[in-house]
Order: C-alpha cells, then structure tokens, then sequence
C-alpha cells in the first residue's frame, strides 16, 4: 500500500484532473443542450426567436 502522504497527493492531482475534465464536459454538454432546445424553440415558433429569459 502506499503511504498516507504520497496517497493523499496522487487523490489531490487526480481529483484535479477529474473535476476539470468534467467541467469541459458539462459545458460542452450545455452547450449542445441550449443548441437542441434554440432549434427546437425555433421550430415551434415559426422561425421566429424567443429571447431567452
């Protein structure tokens, strides 16, 4: 096993990876998501836009 200190850091620099790597995800997923719903909003509305509140 590995010991306290040298676990304790490894955790720290994955869970930093970790946290930005879904951080990039969930944005680019919102984004995809405000996309699909703009078109879709679009599509109802007849082409014509609601502004976002």
């Amino acid at each position: 096993m590995y010991n306290t200190e040298t676990w304790r850091i490894t955790t720290m620099i994955l869970l930093k990876k970790k946290r930005k790597a879904v951080r990039n995800v969930c944005l680019k997923r919102m984004e995809g998501l405000n996309k699909f719903t703009d078109n879709k909003l679009m599509e109802r509305t007849n082409g014509k836009q609601i502004p976002a509140k």
